[in-house]
């Protein structure tokens, strides 16, 4: 996965935790969608993955800030913190 995505990511999380908001992968999708140009995530497996990806990205670069709003920005689609 392109780090670029991975910031992207981490924008949008540090964006909604800043906002004292947080998001599901069905927006992190749309956002990712809207930045690629072409319908390519749905918010289930692949999205939930690059979230994933984004957390650990910021993590192997010592950005625990990063991390860590990426880890309290998103939730599953019961509502619950996906990490």
């Amino acid at each position: 996965m392109s780090n670029v995505v991975y910031e992207l990511v981490i924008s949008l999380a540090k964006h909604l935790i800043a906002n004292g908001k947080t998001s599901s992968f069905d927006t992190v999708a749309q956002s990712l969608n809207t930045a690629a140009g072409y319908p390519q995530y749905k918010g289930g497996r692949g999205t939930a993955r690059v979230v994933a990806g984004a957390y650990h990205y910021a993590d192997r670069n010592n950005r625990p800030d990063d991390a860590q709003a990426v880890a309290d920005a998103f939730r599953n689609k019961q509502g619950h913190k996906a990490y």
